[in-house]
């Protein structure tokens, strides 16, 4: 019983590895990064498309943007992100 237990997990963990299905846990104490359920909820109802452009210079990497505004663009499909770097002279 185990070990067909065991090959079943294999399984779905090969399936979900071979269709690069992405697994996202949020194991702070307070879910600091997970999206509020009223934010999935307004995301999802977007009507139109939203196109935000994010202009980042070279060498900054602007880490908690880009990661919130790729949590917005995985929870809508109508949520589009750009990352430009403006030339400065």
């Amino acid at each position: 019983l185990i070990a067909v237990g065991l090959v079943v997990v294999l399984i779905i963990v090969n399936t979900m590895v071979r269709r690069r299905i992405q697994v996202k846990v949020d194991l702070t104490k307070n879910k600091r990064f997970t999206l509020a359920p009223r934010t999935r909820e307004i995301l999802k109802s977007l009507k139109d498309p939203v196109q935000v452009t994010l202009f980042l210079p070279t060498g900054r990497s602007g880490g908690p943007a880009k990661d919130i505004f790729k949590q917005f663009a995985d929870a809508s499909d109508k949520f589009n992100c750009i990352v430009i770097s403006p030339v400065i002279r």
